[in-house]
């Protein structure tokens, strides 16, 4: 039987996903990789083996400059299959790496539940500038 969890990871925390890494795939919990993003610097684009009328070979490496690349989050609870892993997982809830994001999903893991923090909601406008002058100044700027 599987045990199915709601989480959410925090902030800049990067908890593997353990059954992936397992099988050796490199993949973070809640995360997916953009390679738009990150500081700009050489990669390879193109590798190719040149032969020589000599016998010889050597490598011909061509470079581009493009992002690195990051791990986002979109914001949004993830199931996760705790099965065979609930020890690593349980240890990255309780250091604070994943919230876990609902009632039932705190109950499975034998914790309390922490309701996920609330941002506040942007204004949809700007405040209308203040009027600072007073009714005497406006009279006396006449």
């Amino acid at each position: 039987m599987s045990k199915v969890i709601r989480v959410l990871p925090v902030e800049t925390a990067m908890v593997p996903d353990f059954r992936a890494l397992q099988d050796g795939v490199q993949r973070f919990i809640g995360r997916r990789h953009d390679a738009t993003i990150g500081p700009v610097g050489k990669f390879v684009a193109e590798e190719r083996v040149v032969k020589r009328r000599d016998g010889s070979q050597t490598l011909e490496v061509k470079m581009v400059d493009r992002p690195s690349g990051g791990f986002v989050h979109d914001g949004e609870p993830v199931d996760l299959d705790i099965q065979g892993f609930e020890k690593e997982y349980l240890e990255e809830i309780r250091h604070g790496a994943l919230l876990l994001a609902d009632v039932d999903s705190a109950r499975l893991c034998g914790l309390p539940f922490k309701p996920l923090p609330v941002e506040p909601a942007a204004p949809s406008e700007a405040p209308a500038p203040v009027d600072s002058t007073t009714p005497d100044d406006a009279h006396a700027a006449a």
